[in-house]
């Protein structure tokens, strides 16, 4: 039976009076595993890394990529809603364009 952990949290601890790392810890679920079920949670494990240690670095710098990743596909969407925005805009502009356009003469 597999122990599986998952980080759950991440916190960066800052010095109060200077404001820089001085470590990084991570909070994980974990459970026991089988079979592909979770038979049994076990309490949180929290870890303590030294924030100059290349541990941290690491979940630093995972955190960022995903950060940068979610940016991307966060840019990309708005740009397509942008995109729609616009397209609708000027749909309504051709609509209302028509409903202005005065009438045909009655009996011709």
């Amino acid at each position: 039976m597999p122990l599986v952990s998952k980080p759950r949290e991440i916190r960066v601890q800052l010095d109060p009076n200077e404001g820089f790392p001085v470590a990084v810890l991570i909070e994980s679920t974990r459970y026991v595993e089988e079979g592909g079920a979770n038979v049994a949670d076990l309490p949180p494990h929290i870890e303590s890394l030294p924030a100059d240690s290349p541990q941290a670095a690491a979940v630093i710098g995972e955190m960022a990529s995903a950060a940068t990743a979610a940016l991307v596909t966060y840019q990309q969407e708005v740009q397509r809603l942008a995109g729609q925005l616009e397209a609708a805009n000027a749909r309504i502009a051709e609509l209302e364009a028509a409903g202005a356009a005065p009438d045909a003469v009655p009996g011709e």
